[in-house]
Protein backbone atom coordinates (compact mmCIF):
# COMPACT_ATOMS: atom_id res chain seq x y z
CA UNK A 1 0.00 0.00 0.00
CA UNK A 2 1.22 3.21 -0.89
CA UNK A 3 -0.25 6.80 -0.37
CA UNK A 4 -1.22 8.37 -3.59
CA UNK A 5 -2.00 12.10 -4.59
CA UNK A 6 -4.38 13.98 -2.33
CA UNK A 7 -4.10 11.61 0.52
CA UNK A 8 -5.14 8.33 -1.28
CA UNK A 9 -4.32 4.85 -0.71
CA UNK A 10 -3.06 3.05 -4.12
CA UNK A 11 -3.00 -0.72 -3.73
CA UNK A 12 -0.03 -1.13 -6.14
CA UNK A 13 -0.36 -4.48 -6.22
CA UNK A 14 -3.63 -4.64 -7.65
CA UNK A 15 -2.52 -1.88 -9.84
CA UNK A 16 0.19 -3.85 -11.07
CA UNK A 17 -1.91 -6.98 -11.61
CA UNK A 18 -5.00 -5.08 -13.94
CA UNK A 19 -2.13 -3.61 -16.08
CA UNK A 20 0.04 -6.61 -16.66
CA UNK A 21 -2.05 -9.77 -16.07
CA UNK A 22 -3.86 -11.55 -18.77
CA UNK A 23 -7.74 -11.55 -17.80
CA UNK A 24 -9.75 -15.47 -17.37
CA UNK A 25 -13.18 -16.14 -18.91
CA UNK A 26 -15.85 -17.81 -16.27
CA UNK A 27 -17.14 -20.07 -16.73
CA UNK A 28 -15.27 -21.18 -20.01
CA UNK A 29 -18.14 -23.60 -20.86
CA UNK A 30 -21.71 -21.88 -21.53
CA UNK A 31 -22.40 -19.06 -19.65
CA UNK A 32 -25.01 -18.82 -16.84
CA UNK A 33 -28.14 -18.07 -16.74
CA UNK A 34 -29.33 -15.18 -14.62
CA UNK A 35 -32.93 -14.92 -13.09
CA UNK A 36 -34.47 -11.97 -11.54
CA UNK A 37 -37.28 -11.94 -8.83
CA UNK A 38 -40.28 -11.49 -9.79
CA UNK A 39 -40.87 -8.48 -8.37
CA UNK A 40 -39.31 -4.60 -9.28
CA UNK A 41 -35.77 -4.66 -8.41
CA UNK A 42 -36.42 -7.95 -6.35
CA UNK A 43 -33.08 -10.16 -6.12
CA UNK A 44 -33.59 -13.41 -8.12
CA UNK A 45 -32.21 -17.25 -6.68
CA UNK A 46 -28.44 -17.30 -6.34
CA UNK A 47 -27.01 -18.44 -10.21
CA UNK A 48 -24.48 -21.72 -10.48
CA UNK A 49 -21.17 -21.28 -9.54
CA UNK A 50 -18.97 -18.94 -11.96
CA UNK A 51 -15.98 -20.55 -10.27
CA UNK A 52 -16.46 -23.09 -8.22
CA UNK A 53 -14.74 -23.05 -4.37
CA UNK A 54 -11.13 -24.23 -4.81
CA UNK A 55 -10.84 -23.52 -8.29
CA UNK A 56 -8.14 -20.50 -8.10
CA UNK A 57 -6.11 -21.08 -5.14
CA UNK A 58 -4.27 -17.67 -5.76
CA UNK A 59 -6.20 -14.05 -4.31
CA UNK A 60 -8.05 -12.38 -7.45
CA UNK A 61 -10.26 -9.82 -8.59
CA UNK A 62 -13.23 -9.58 -10.86
CA UNK A 63 -12.43 -6.82 -13.39
CA UNK A 64 -15.53 -7.12 -15.86
CA UNK A 65 -18.65 -9.41 -17.16
CA UNK A 66 -20.36 -9.83 -19.93
CA UNK A 67 -23.77 -10.15 -20.56
CA UNK A 68 -26.41 -11.09 -23.17
CA UNK A 69 -29.99 -11.82 -24.27
CA UNK A 70 -31.73 -9.97 -21.58
CA UNK A 71 -35.60 -11.02 -21.49
CA UNK A 72 -36.95 -7.63 -21.18
CA UNK A 73 -36.72 -3.85 -21.31
CA UNK A 74 -35.12 -2.35 -18.12
CA UNK A 75 -32.61 -1.52 -15.91
CA UNK A 76 -30.27 -4.56 -14.45
CA UNK A 77 -28.23 -5.17 -11.84
CA UNK A 78 -25.85 -8.30 -11.08
CA UNK A 79 -24.41 -8.52 -7.90
CA UNK A 80 -22.04 -10.83 -7.60
CA UNK A 81 -20.71 -13.23 -4.39
CA UNK A 82 -17.79 -14.95 -2.89
CA UNK A 83 -16.99 -17.61 -0.83
CA UNK A 84 -18.93 -19.63 1.65
CA UNK A 85 -20.12 -16.69 3.50
CA UNK A 86 -21.76 -15.13 -0.18
CA UNK A 87 -19.83 -11.73 1.06
CA UNK A 88 -20.88 -9.15 -1.78
CA UNK A 89 -17.81 -8.33 -3.70
CA UNK A 90 -18.78 -6.39 -7.24
CA UNK A 91 -22.16 -5.22 -8.23
CA UNK A 92 -22.40 -4.21 -12.69
CA UNK A 93 -25.06 -2.66 -14.10
CA UNK A 94 -26.84 -2.32 -17.73
CA UNK A 95 -29.96 -1.44 -19.77
CA UNK A 96 -31.88 -3.27 -22.12
CA UNK A 97 -34.12 -0.98 -24.74
CA UNK A 98 -35.45 -2.06 -27.84
CA UNK A 99 -33.53 -2.86 -30.60
CA UNK A 100 -30.89 -4.29 -28.27
CA UNK A 101 -28.10 -6.40 -29.27
CA UNK A 102 -27.21 -9.82 -27.95
CA UNK A 103 -24.30 -8.87 -25.69
CA UNK A 104 -22.31 -6.23 -23.70
CA UNK A 105 -19.65 -6.08 -21.63
CA UNK A 106 -19.02 -3.89 -18.11
CA UNK A 107 -15.96 -3.22 -16.50
CA UNK A 108 -15.96 -3.38 -12.98
CA UNK A 109 -13.16 -3.83 -10.59
CA UNK A 110 -14.26 -6.01 -7.28
CA UNK A 111 -12.51 -6.39 -3.98
CA UNK A 112 -9.62 -8.31 -3.98
CA UNK A 113 -11.42 -11.96 -3.48
CA UNK A 114 -9.17 -14.95 -1.48
CA UNK A 115 -8.14 -17.36 -3.51
CA UNK A 116 -10.25 -20.69 -3.12
CA UNK A 117 -13.30 -18.69 -2.71
CA UNK A 118 -16.26 -19.41 -4.99
CA UNK A 119 -18.27 -17.23 -7.47
CA UNK A 120 -22.06 -16.66 -8.08
CA UNK A 121 -24.60 -13.95 -8.51
CA UNK A 122 -27.93 -12.57 -7.89
CA UNK A 123 -29.88 -10.42 -10.57
CA UNK A 124 -32.34 -8.02 -10.00
CA UNK A 125 -34.70 -5.78 -13.04
CA UNK A 126 -36.34 -2.86 -13.06
CA UNK A 127 -39.70 -3.87 -14.42
CA UNK A 128 -40.24 -7.20 -12.67
CA UNK A 129 -41.42 -10.59 -14.10
CA UNK A 130 -38.27 -12.51 -13.42
CA UNK A 131 -36.49 -11.45 -16.17
CA UNK A 132 -33.36 -12.84 -17.26
CA UNK A 133 -29.87 -12.85 -18.73
CA UNK A 134 -27.02 -14.55 -19.46
CA UNK A 135 -23.93 -13.71 -18.07
CA UNK A 136 -19.72 -14.54 -17.91
CA UNK A 137 -16.90 -12.93 -15.63
CA UNK A 138 -13.45 -11.91 -16.56
CA UNK A 139 -11.38 -12.22 -13.94
CA UNK A 140 -7.26 -11.58 -12.81
CA UNK A 141 -4.76 -13.68 -10.34
CA UNK A 142 -3.43 -11.30 -8.19
CA UNK A 143 0.27 -12.04 -8.15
Amino acid sequence: MSLGKNGTNIDLELIRARLFNNSFLAPAEAAITLTSGAGAWELGPFSLDFIAAGAIPQDFVICGSGFGNPSANGDYTVLFYAGADDLLVASIGFNRSNPFFSSIFRDCVSNIIPGGSRIRAKLMQSAGGAATCIAKIYYQVIP
